[in-house]
């Protein structure tokens, strides 16, 4: 079985800012296959079981906010006996521009929060890793206050980058279809 892992915040007030997009896509893969997220108290996450490319994969949205992602990761992979072989995380990357996605295999955190975690309880980031990039560019909200940092990463989308995410989903889907077929 794979393991999808999307990263982001619990919370309605974190839903479609730049710092979900894990679970955002999660979300949307979720949906495509009818599936329904259940809490798995054991790990504190959400979990859905679905079928893609003839294959059983769990989707799983850790619930306890995006810098302890590690412990619920964990606790799902040690509940279901997934190894980091079998696991895909998919997450929100500042190194790349606005809607850029690539696949990565290990490699460091870049000072990414939820993989940090991730390392410190797994001991590794020796597993697969769905990017999808934010940028670092300034954006101005409403009150035409400029945002950086985690202003930037937790604010939510613009109207172009909501409009440019169903493209930039439907290549992190076909780039999990293709990580599913390579093995």
């Amino acid at each position: 079985m794979k393991l999808i892992v999307g990263l982001g915040n619990p919370g309605k007030e974190y839903e479609n800012t730049r710092h979900n997009a894990g679970f955002m896509l999660v979300d949307m893969l979720a949906a495509s296959a009818n599936g329904s997220w259940k809490a798995h108290k054991q790990s504190q996450s959400q979990l859905v079981p679905i079928n893609l490319e003839s294959q059983k994969v769990l989707l799983c949205k850790p619930q306890t906010f995006m810098n302890l992602s590690g412990l619920s990761v964990v606790a799902v992979m040690q509940y279901y006996h997934v190894t980091s072989t079998d696991l895909i995380v998919v997450h929100d990357e500042l190194d790349l521009p606005y809607g850029m996605v690539k696949l990565k295999n290990g490699g460091g955190a870049a000072g990414h929060h939820g993989l940090l975690s991730i390392k410190e309880q797994l001991g590794t980031l020796d597993f697969q890793r769905i990017r999808i990039g934010i940028g670092h560019t300034t954006v101005e909200d409403k009150s035409r206050k400029i945002l950086y940092g985690s202003n930037y990463v937790l604010a939510a989308l613009s109207i172009s980058e909501k409009i440019a995410w169903q493209e930039i989903s439907d290549i992190a889907v076909a780039l999990i279809h293709s990580t599913l077929t390579s093995k």
